[in-house]
């Protein structure tokens, strides 16, 4: 990261960003010339010096008082995004709170929810609540088994359900079963049973 320009550029363009820092500023040259130069009363040199070192102070003030006033808007300013960052995070987090899942598994079992028909949606609802189901087996008498392999395909294309392998203690297929994908279950309790 930069440093600040601390160069005499920078300095003389300080003193010209305010009016009355240029009026000031030039002013003490000319008045510590006469007083030096040509005064000849001790009272006059020492009015001339005062009002060189009083110009001189004067500039001086105006360009320390700009700049502090720059730096407290310039911190200011990053202590309100801070802020508006901060209760971002914060809302985030309450929002997590409330739904321990991301928005784009959201946007995703919605997706794939949106494309089932409503009996695939009824299906998916009993697999949610009674997982896991054999896969062959009809979930719901009233729905035929090929509607609910076609539903089922589309749920299992999507990747929110899957199959498990129940197998024995040396390896032997018993059955395959339909469960949800985990991370999907909170998602699809929130959708499914509003």
């Amino acid at each position: 990261m930069a440093g600040p320009n601390t160069s005499i550029g920078t300095y003389i363009r300080a003193f010209w960003g305010d009016w009355l820092s240029r009026m000031c500023g030039p002013l003490s040259v000319p008045f510590g010339a006469i007083a030096i130069l040509w005064a000849n009363a001790v009272p006059a040199k020492l009015l001339w010096g005062c009002l060189a070192v009083v110009a001189f102070l004067v500039a001086s003030y105006r360009v320390w008082r700009n700049e502090r006033i720059s730096g407290s808007n310039n911190a200011s300013n990053l202590e309100q995004e801070k802020d508006a960052e901060i209760a971002k995070l914060k809302a985030e987090v309450v929002d997590l709170r409330r739904k321990p899942y991301t928005e784009e598994l959201r946007k995703q079992a919605a997706d794939m929810i949106s494309r089932l028909s409503q009996e695939g949606t009824v299906l998916l609802r009993h697999l949610v609540a009674n997982e896991p189901i054999e896969v062959g087996r009809r979930f719901k008498p009233e729905i035929g088994q090929e509607v609910q392999d076609q539903q089922l395909a589309i749920a299992y294309g999507s990747g929110i359900v899957r199959h498990n392998e129940v197998r024995t203690g040396v390896g032997n297929l018993i059955r395959t079963d339909y469960v949800v994908n985990p991370q999907f279950r909170p998602v699809l309790q929130d959708l499914l049973f509003k």
